[in-house]
């Protein structure tokens, strides 16, 4: 995973994250529990079932967990994360989980 197409902002906000998960015990999952929801993903070579949430989701429970003053997406985050281009509004849990470790 190259970290380096995150700009700043995103940086910010993937380290407040993990501030809160520490400071709460909590993992990625458990966190997003109540947005995630499980997907058969199908690629030309094979298929696979991963944890989805929306990005609108995702950037909803920023903001009422206090990790972000604002539930606005932030475009490159949100393309960093994203499933595909083909579907932009759509992140994976697994690709949240990496960038955090």
């Amino acid at each position: 995973m190259d970290l380096s197409k995150l700009d700043q902002k995103s940086v910010k906000i993937m380290v407040m994250l993990m501030l809160y998960l520490l400071e709460n015990n909590m993992t990625t999952a458990q966190f997003f529990q109540s947005v995630t929801y499980q997907q058969n993903v199908k690629s030309k070579t094979k298929s696979q079932m991963l944890d989805i949430l929306t990005s609108k989701d995702f950037f909803r429970l920023l903001a009422e967990r206090g990790i972000r003053k604002k539930d606005s997406e932030h475009d490159n985050l949100r393309q960093f994360l994203m499933l595909s281009p083909a579907f932009k509004d759509l992140l994976v849990l697994k690709s949240i989980k990496r960038t955090l470790e």
